[in-house]
């Protein structure tokens, strides 16, 4: 399990009927490798959460996701740590 989780959502038009619903997900350890897929899909029209998994060497195999980071498609950065 790698330790940074990457999740982007892209939903145009109306919830029953959407133009567009599209969703990525991408894992890796190295978070400045997230954030910069993250700033792409943001340039793309997606909202990307970068997601912690946490300590696995307390609870091997287990998780504990955390919210580090919020990319939105207007440029915004929220930083949760």
């Amino acid at each position: 399990m790698s330790r940074y989780h990457l999740h982007a959502r892209l939903h145009e038009g109306p919830l029953g009927a959407p133009v567009r619903n599209e969703l990525q997900t991408h894992e890796n350890d190295d978070l400045s490798e997230v954030e910069h897929l993250a700033k792409v899909l943001a340039d793309a029209g997606f909202t990307v959460w970068i997601y912690d998994h946490g300590n696995t060497a307390v609870l091997p195999g287990s998780s504990d996701y955390r919210t580090v980071l919020k990319y939105t498609p207007d440029g915004k950065v929220v930083d949760y740590r």
